[in-house]
């Protein structure tokens, strides 16, 4: 019982380790190697979950809605006119989605395994993040095109934005002022990162987690100035070209480099196919090929660079909100719905029953900006990339049962 639930914390982190450096990995045809630990991961767990009494853990409406989404994927591979990838599903989706369970049950109420898990988790991704944009930069920046490393362009700002407030979480609770530090400077070299990347959505991001921050410092000036200071270095070293693109997004025209109103003309097209395809939509991740095959139903005004991916018309929604509508119908989309209202419950649930300056309370209001630093991009930007909310989910679950263990304890001392 021991040694399973030390080989599925095992492969958890040994995924971590691997994932930043899985674009100069050799694949094992037909699978990357992320794709087959990622599998041992979801092995291991199903066993830990059978043998112990962890599961238990599976109170958490999250667990339901995402297993009824999965349903939901399954159902449309028997459906006509559906466009289905199973390969996409089981490795994207399914696999990725076991790494939130394994964050769940690996902690399980204890706080050390959290600390140690959370910041792997930030180190990691940091490490992936600067390999991509640096291989972009490499490669010309926005002038070299969309693909960034392994990431798009605009997956990779989002990506950054959705992570930056795990560091500052990652600061606050730092017991030494060299850590801090240090976990400031990664943050500003985020927030770099970010401009340079030249994404809109990712911007948008931004803007609104620094609001939050701010708004979370509102009593200590000190932070506004250092917050206005750093706004003004960061800008004033971001070249002009990647700014001017930012601001693209108020300009209908340029935006997305769609023929009508950019965004705008995206959402419409996909609000159409939904209402052809309401109940389960045309396929998981699968929108634009959808549209490509049907240009002249659902987007004849136009499209964004055609041929660009598929035959004919390609268009991307830029909602992440349109495209859970579009490609798996009103079912997934309150499925999504349920997975965000209920892990936002559990971050007041957690900063209410935390008493203020502990770790608990720092990483549980830092987990609630990291969510929305998801979930902004995602309704402006191209790629959902669902798999870094799986884990904010995982840690938010993991954090609330931590909290709710402690207050027991608590409890239970009281005469």
């Amino acid at each position: 019982m021991v040694k399973i639930n030390k080989l599925s914390l095992f492969f958890l982190k040994l995924y971590l380790i691997v994932w930043p450096f899985e674009i100069f990995l050799p694949r094992i045809e037909p699978l990357a190697i992320t794709t087959i630990i990622k599998t041992l991961v979801a092995i291991f767990l199903v066993a830990e979950i059978i043998i112990t009494k962890k599961i238990k853990a599976l109170k958490f409406k999250q667990f339901y809605f995402f297993g009824f989404r999965f349903l939901v994927i399954i159902i449309q591979k028997f459906l006509p006119g559906v466009v289905s990838d199973t390969a996409r599903i089981i490795d994207w989706y399914l696999l990725s989605a076991f790494l939130m369970f394994a964050v769940v049950f690996c902690i399980y109420n204890d706080k050390t395994q959290f600390k140690k898990l959370f910041l792997l988790i930030c180190v990691s991704t940091f490490i992936k993040l600067s390999i991509n944009f640096l291989m972009g930069m490499a490669a010309g920046g926005l002038h070299g095109g969309h693909p960034w490393g392994d990431f798009h362009v605009n997956e990779l700002g989002a990506y950054i934005v959705t992570f930056l407030a795990l560091f500052v979480g990652l600061a606050e609770t730092s017991k030494t002022t060299l850590k801090k530090l240090i976990n400031l400077f990664l943050v500003i070299t985020m927030v770099y990162m970010i401009l340079r990347t030249g994404s809109k959505g990712a911007f948008v991001g931004l803007i609104i987690i620094a609001l939050m921050i701010i708004w979370n410092y509102k009593k200590y000036i000190s932070f506004y100035i250092f917050g206005i200071l750093l706004i003004i270095i960061v800008f004033s070293i971001t070249p002009s070209a990647m700014t001017k693109r930012v601001f693209t997004i108020f300009d209908p025209e340029l935006d997305i480099h769609q023929k009508t109103t950019g965004r705008w003309e995206a959402w419409k097209i996909g609000l159409r196919v939904f209402k052809d395809y309401p109940l389960f939509g045309v396929g998981w991740e699968k929108s634009n090929q959808f549209i490509a095959r049907n240009q002249d139903i659902y987007a004849p005004e136009g499209c964004v660079r055609p041929g660009l991916y598929y035959p004919g018309c390609y268009v991307n929604i830029h909602s992440i909100e349109i495209r859970f509508l579009t490609e798996t119908g009103i079912l997934g989309f309150i499925c999504f719905l349920g997975i965000v209202i209920y892990s936002f419950k559990d971050i007041r649930y957690i900063i209410k029953n935390s008493k203020k300056n502990t770790y608990e309370y720092f990483i549980g209001r830092n987990l609630a900006i990291a969510s929305v630093g998801y979930i902004i991009p995602a309704s402006f930007g191209q790629t959902p990339g669902f798999w870094r909310y799986f884990v904010i989910i995982g840690l938010i679950i993991s954090l609330r049962m931590i909290v709710e263990n402690e207050k027991n304890i608590i409890s239970d001392r009281q005469p």
